[in-house]
C-alpha cells in the first residue's frame, strides 16, 4: 500500500472512531489483526493519554510497526500471534476457534476489529466475540467492520450490479472465492448479533456499509458492541 493512501486510511478511520464509536483519547486500545499499523498510526497522535496493543498473525506487518512504531511511542505495543490464517499464516497449526487473548479479563475500554471478520467463520467469530467481552472493561465498545448479510445486502447483490457479491455458501456464511474460502467472507448479520448477544456484546449502533452501492458512512458495515456494565 502506497504511503498516502495508507495516511489517508488511517485518518478516514480516526474519524470513523472518533464520531461514530466515541473513542476518548485516553482510552486503553485492543486493535485485533492491526496489520501494518495504518490505524496504529493516527491513534499515536490522538491516544494522548491512553495506551494501545496490536496484534497480528502477520509477522512482518508486526516487525514494520515494532520497528517504525514502537520506538517512538512507548505506549503503544505490537505482538505476533502464531494462527493459522489461509492469506497470512498458512503454515501454523493454531486455531482461532480455541485461541485465547494473551490479555488480562478487563483490561481494556476499546477493541478495533477492522476489515478482521471478513476472512472468519461463525466459530472464530464466535471465539474472538467472548474474547472481546472477556478483556474488555463494563462499558467498553467493540468496532467491529466487515460484509453483513441481511435482506437488504441480499437483495442488493442481487440487484445492483455494481454490488459486492458473494456467490458461494460456506460453513454459515457467503464467500467469493470458494477454493480460498476466507479471502472475503460475509457474515449473517442475525446470527452475530445473536452471538455476540450471548456473551454480554449489545449492539450499541449499526452503519450500513457502502459495498452494496448505497451512500454509506464507509465501504465495509460497520457495527459497534458494547459490553454489558
Amino acid at each position: 500500500m502506497a504511503g498516502a493512501e495508507f495516511r489517508a486510511i488511517g485518518r478516514e478511520f480516526l474519524e470513523y472512531l472518533v464520531t461514530f464509536g466515541g473513542l476518548p483519547p485516553d482510552a486503553d486500545v485492543l486493535d485485533v489483526g492491526c496489520g501494518g499499523g495504518r490505524i496504529a498510526a493516527p491513534l499515536t497522535y490522538y491516544l494522548d493519554q491512553g495506551s494501545y496493543v496490536g496484534f497480528d498473525v502477520h509477522d512482518e506487518s508486526i516487525q514494520w510497526c515494532k520497528e517504525k512504531l514502537e520506538p517512538n511511542h512507548p505506549r503503544f505495543h505490537f505482538e505476533h500471534v502464531d494462527l493459522f490464517n489461509d492469506r497470512y499464516n498458512r503454515t501454523s497449526t493454531n486455531d482461532a476457534t480455541s485461541f485465547r487473548f494473551p490479555y488480562d479479563d478487563r483490561r481494556f475500554d476499546f477493541i478495533l476489529a477492522v476489515s478482521l471478520f471478513t476472512h472468519m467463520f461463525r466459530d472464530e467469530v464466535a471465539n474472538y466475540l467472548s474474547e472481546f467481552a472477556r478483556v474488555l472493561r463494563p462499558g467498553g465498545a467493540a468496532f467491529v467492520t466487515g460484509y453483513l448479510l441481511n435482506p437488504d445486502s441480499v437483495n442488493a447483490m442481487a440487484r445492483e450490479p455494481r454490488a459486492v457479491k458473494f456467490p458461494h455458501a460456506h460453513r454459515d456464511a457467503l464467500v467469493q472465492d470458494p477454493d480460498r474460502p476466507a479471502t472475503a467472507v460475509a457474515l449473517h448479520q442475525e446470527w452475530l448479533v445473536a452471538d455476540a448477544r450471548r456473551v454480554g456484546l449489545g449492539v450499541d449502533r449499526i452503519a450500513h456499509g457502502a459495498w452494496t452501492t448505497q451512500a454509506r458512512l464507509s465501504w465495509q458495515d460497520i457495527m459497534l458492541l458494547r459490553r454489558d456494565r
